[in-house]
């Protein structure tokens, strides 16, 4: 009786304990980043690498996992149920690719040179320019492969130089587009049927359930198979795969700065400080005062309330998934040998972790560094006061020692319209 129970081969590479525990993480750890930059109302260049850096990362071990269950589908063989598993953790792997999207808004909608004025018609020439570029990518390299090398010189335009800046910086877009690919293409094969799929074991078709959204589903629901074929469809095409999140986001946070211009901001505190006897002897309305006046100073004034929305919104998706993914291995355990090995901390699970120790050095050189500069920028702004108290008192002999110290060359003293010491 035992052995008609268990018809769902184990698979510890896929549905180890060791290997889900290292994905939720890294998949958890890539907020951390993207917080920490938002945390001063302002994304810096290097924060919006260090959120690729780590986003690619993670994409990276998300390919080889498809990879892998693609492999082995098609020679040693992979349960329906299994595929399934892998489904539902690269859904959440794919979230990275839109935390730096959501970075990447801000960045561009804050003051600066190239920054991007918050409107429909401003997004859309930005993306058609960076679109066109990655065309004249193509194009150049059609005509490197066809024509002779001379020829191919001549057409080395400055457009093409730039499309392959494109590619290789915001690789991370690029690579998420890619994986919703490859996700797509294995969902549509495990649910086109899922009886023949793989090892064509129908026990977890006949006999196993999914949750979604925490409710039992049968494995051979029709419902089920219709839609996520539908689903996964959408998905399919490289490129327009990442459309309807990007417009989702972006539209949240256009919408939002359009909403704040008629409704204007008012120049009290939004949120009102806790009595002053109270911040005294009460260590918890000191903290509350703290966080109001870092929101008033950092978060209304920039505007990140929606980057924040799309943050709340991508981490919520992956505990759904998360807590799908564990109901689901939960509920279907009795199909499964006893000793099967999902659940034991062997050396592949325990090699799974270790793994681990990349995503956890980009965030940390991530916190290091920002601390660092944050350092820097302190000092520099002690030095840029000692500085302008040095011209209003025309202390000339501190100058040239405040400004090679790190002193901004550049500052305006009170009554006076602009000294400039160079």
């Amino acid at each position: 009786m035992a052995s008609i129970l268990a018809c769902i081969p184990s698979d510890p590479d896929i549905s180890g304990i060791g290997v889900r525990v290292a994905i939720y993480i890294q998949n958890l750890f890539c907020f951390i980043p993207a917080i920490w930059a938002l945390w001063d109302g302002q994304v810096t260049e290097y924060e919006l690498e260090s959120a690729e850096t780590q986003s690619t990362t993670n994409l990276i071990v998300a390919f080889a996992i498809l990879i892998s269950t693609i492999v082995q589908a098609k020679t040693l063989g992979l349960s329906n149920y299994h595929a399934a598993i892998v489904l539902d953790l690269s859904w959440m792997n794919n979230t990275n690719a839109f935390i730096y999207f959501l970075l990447y808004v801000q960045y561009k909608s804050q003051p600066g040179r190239d920054s991007i004025e918050r409107k429909w018609s401003a997004w859309y020439r930005h993306i058609r320019e960076k679109l066109r570029a990655l065309v004249s990518v193509a194009d150049a390299t059609r005509l490197q492969t066809g024509q002779a090398a001379t020829q191919a010189s001549s057409n080395d335009s400055p457009s093409s130089a730039t499309g392959f800046k494109i590619l290789f910086r915001r690789i991370v877009l690029f690579l998420g587009s890619a994986h919703l690919t490859l996700m797509a293409a294995l969902g549509i094969w495990l649910w086109s049927n899922p009886r023949t799929f793989g090892t064509a074991n129908t026990c977890a078709v006949d006999s196993a359930t999914i949750a979604i959204l925490g409710c039992r589903v049968p494995f051979a629901s029709n419902a089920l198979r219709v839609g996520s074929i539908m689903v996964y469809s959408v998905f399919l095409v490289p490129g327009l795969n990442l459309l309807a999140p990007m417009v989702l986001f972006l539209g949240l946070y256009l919408a939002y700065h359009a909403w704040t211009k008629t409704h204007p901001r008012d120049a009290t505190p939004s949120s009102p400080s806790p009595p002053s006897f109270l911040r005294a002897h009460i260590p918890l309305a000191r903290y509350m005062a703290d966080v109001m006046q870092w929101y008033d100073r950092s978060i209304s004034v920039s505007g990140v309330q929606p980057i924040f929305v799309g943050l709340v919104i991508l981490f919520v998706v992956n505990i759904i998934f998360l807590a799908d993914i564990e109901l689901t291995i939960q509920r279907n355990r009795h199909l499964q040998d006893s000793d099967s090995g999902e659940t034991q901390w062997n050396f592949g699970q325990i090699l799974a972790m270790l793994l681990l120790v990349l995503p956890l050095r980009d965030l940390a050189e991530t916190i290091v560094a920002r601390r660092e500069r944050r350092h820097e920028q302190q000092h520099k702004e002690e030095l840029t006061r000692s500085l302008r108290v040095a011209i209003e008192q025309r202390l000339s002999r501190l100058f040239i020692g405040l400004i090679e110290r790190g002193a901004d060359v550049n500052t305006i003293v009170e009554g006076m319209i602009n000294i400039c010491m160079l």
